[in-house]
C-alpha cells in the first residue's frame, strides 16, 4: 500500500454567507478521481471550509425538503440584508427555503434527544465507493460549541483503521463568519493494510488570522498533532508515512526561521494559494527508535496524458503521485518551487506543473 493520490480543495463555502454550487466541484472530483481508482493503494482527497451542523429531527426534514424541492424565492434574504445592522454588512446569500430551514435548525438543536439529526455539506461531495468520517460535529448535549463543524474532511477509497478531530488550541482573533460560527481545527486518518505500512493523513481548517506568528503557532499544534499521531501507531507498523495538506492561508516567507524550524524534519511542497504538503517517512527499527531510513520509490505506473496533466484553480491544489517529484530529485539537492498562477473564481481546470519536493 502507499500513497497513489492526493489532492485538497477549500471551497470557502460559509453556509448562508457565501454561494456554492457543490454539484460543480463534485462532477469535477468525479471526474479526475474515477480515472485513478485503486484498490490496492491509497486515493485520497481533503476539503476545507465546507461544513455541517446540528439540525435535529425536524432541521433535517426542513432542510431536505428545501434541497428537493428549493424554494426559489429570496424576500427574506432582501429584508434581513436591507433591515438588520449585521447582515446589512455580512450579507446572506441563501434562499427563503434554507433561511427557515436554518431557524427550525436551530431551535431544534437546543432541545435534547430530538436533535440527533445533522446535516453536512461534504455528503455533497463523496465520489462513489469512497468513505468520509465526521468527527467533528456537535455532539448532542454540546450547547456551548460553535453551531458549524471543523468543516474539513478526509475522503479516502479505504477504510481508516482510526481516524479523529482536534480542535484549535489558540485563535488570537475572530477575523471572519467562519472563525465565529465553526468549530476550527484539525482531522486525520490513520490507514494500514498490516504491520508493513502505516500511512496518516491529517488535514486542517485553520483560522482567518492572517498574521504570521498565528499561523506559526497553528502550525505548532499540527507538528504536535502528527507527532502524538506518531507515537501512537508509528511503532505498530515497519513504514510509517505522514502527510500534512491543507491551505494555510498563507505564503510563509522563504526566511522564516520558525517556519524551516517546525517543518526541519520534513519535506515540503508548496503548490501556490497557500496550499502545503508536508511529507514525511521513517522507519521504527527493532529496538523502537524511530529513524528515517533510505525512501524507496512506489512503483510507477502508464497513466494517459489526461491524468498526467496537473491542474489548479482558486482554493484548489492537485498533487497527483507526489512521492514521484521527491524520488525524482537528488537528496541532497535543495529545488525550489515556484508559486502558482493568477487565481481564478470557478473550479475549471487548467494545466499547471506543481511546485517540486523541498527538504528544508
Amino acid at each position: 500500500m502507499y500513497l497513489k493520490y492526493i489532492t485538497n480543495f477549500n471551497l470557502k463555502a460559509t453556509p448562508w454567507f457565501s454561494c456554492c454550487d457543490y454539484s460543480d466541484w463534485k462532477s469535477m472530483i468525479d471526474e479526475k478521481i474515477s480515472n485513478i481508482i485503486d484498490s490496492d493503494n491509497l486515493v485520497i482527497y481533503c476539503v476545507q471550509e465546507t461544513y455541517g451542523y446540528r439540525v435535529g429531527m425536524f432541521g433535517f426534514l426542513s432542510h431536505l425538503i428545501s434541497n428537493v424541492i428549493p424554494f426559489e424565492t429570496f424576500y427574506l434574504k432582501q429584508i434581513m440584508n436591507s433591515n438588520i445592522r449585521y447582515y446589512q454588512s455580512n450579507n446572506i446569500f441563501s434562499s427563503d427555503g434554507e433561511i427557515i430551514s436554518t431557524f427550525i435548525g436551530k431551535v431544534n438543536r437546543y432541545i435534547p434527544i430530538f436533535n440527533f439529526g445533522t446535516w453536512d455539506y461534504k455528503n455533497d461531495l463523496v465520489s462513489k465507493n469512497f468513505h468520509y468520517e465526521n468527527n467533528s460535529i456537535p455532539h448532542m448535549f454540546d450547547f456551548t460549541s460553535p453551531m458549524l463543524d471543523s468543516g474539513c474532511g478526509i475522503f479516502s477509497n479505504q477504510h481508516p483503521y482510526e481516524s479523529g478531530y482536534e480542535p484549535l488550541d489558540f485563535v488570537s482573533k475572530k477575523t471572519s463568519i467562519s472563525d465565529n460560527l465553526s468549530s476550527k481545527g484539525m482531522v486525520w486518518s490513520f490507514f494500514t493494510n498490516n504491520v508493513n505500512k502505516g500511512i496518516t493523513v491529517i488535514s486542517f481548517n485553520l483560522s482567518d488570522d492572517l498574521f504570521e506568528l498565528t499561523k506559526l503557532l497553528e502550525l505548532e499544534q499540527i507538528i504536535s498533532l502528527k507527532n502524538k499521531i506518531q507515537n501512537r501507531f508509528g511503532l505498530m507498523v515497519n513504514e510509517y508515512e505522514t502527510y500534512i495538506v491543507g491551505d494555510f492561508k498563507i505564503k510563509f516567507t522563504e526566511d522564516s526561521e520558525s517556519f524551516i524550524q517546525l517543518t526541519k524534519d520534513m519535506n515540503v511542497n508548496y503548490s501556490g494559494n497557500s496550499h502545503y504538503l508536508l511529507f514525511q517517512k521513517e522507519c521504527p527499527d527493532e529496538n523502537g527508535i524511530v529513524k528515517e531510513d533510505e525512501i524507496k520509490e512506489p512503483p510507477k505506473e502508464d497513466f494517459s496524458d489526461e491524468i498526467k496533466d496537473e491542474f489548479k484553480v482558486t482554493n484548489f491544489v492537485n498533487i497527483f503521485n507526489p512521492l514521484n517529484n521527491y524520488f525524482s530529485n537528488n537528496p541532497s539537492s535543495s529545488p525550489s518551487s515556484s508559486p502558482s498562477s493568477s487565481p481564478s473564481s470557478s473550479p475549471s481546470s487548467s494545466s499547471h506543473s506543481s511546485g517540486e519536493w523541498v527538504h528544508i
